[in-house]
């Protein structure tokens, strides 16, 4: 969450002409609603069951880029389903870097809700600890730091 997968996933899907896919953006129109009211509708749990049917029914047959949310990778055994059907990326960031971007965010995001400033530095880190072991089974790993200066040409020609 807040490591910019969006961002970059459609700057680098623009790059190499190949398709490019927010899932959250797909699940709210899936749905009819926003990822906030999909949470508060349905729980994290029904929320996760529908993010993951979705994953499995995108349209990949041809080159895509695929932006998931920050706990896709954790549930369902969606890691190990994007591992062998493409190559994953994590964007890593610190607990820091992502509570700077997402201090003004947390109206918009069902999980950070009512956080503080404080609060909000506790929750990033627990889920960056809570989540690594996921994201450390992604292909790349890239510092989100240094993207300013990475193509996905660069990118995947380190991957090999």
């Amino acid at each position: 969450m807040g490591s910019g997968k969006s961002h970059w996933g459609k700057i680098w899907a623009a790059e190499k002409g190949m398709d490019f896919f927010d899932l959250d953006q797909l699940l709210e129109i899936q749905e009819g609603k926003s990822i906030l009211e999909l949470f508060e509708n349905s729980g994290e749990e029904g929320f996760r069951e529908m993010e993951a049917k979705l994953l499995r029914r995108l349209p990949l047959a041809s080159a895509a880029m695929v932006a998931c949310g920050g706990g896709t990778p954790c549930f369902h055994h969606n890691m190990e389903w994007m591992n062998a059907h493409g190559t994953t990326v994590y964007l890593m960031s610190t607990a820091d870097e992502l509570c700077e971007r997402l201090l003004l965010q947390t109206h918009e995001r069902p999980l950070l809700r009512g956080l503080n400033s404080d609060e909000l530095h506790g929750y990033i880190a627990e889920k960056l600890e809570e989540r690594l072991p996921y994201y450390l089974n992604a292909r790349i790993h890239l510092p989100v730091d240094t993207l300013h200066e990475k193509s996905i040409h660069d990118i995947l020609r380190h991957k090999q």
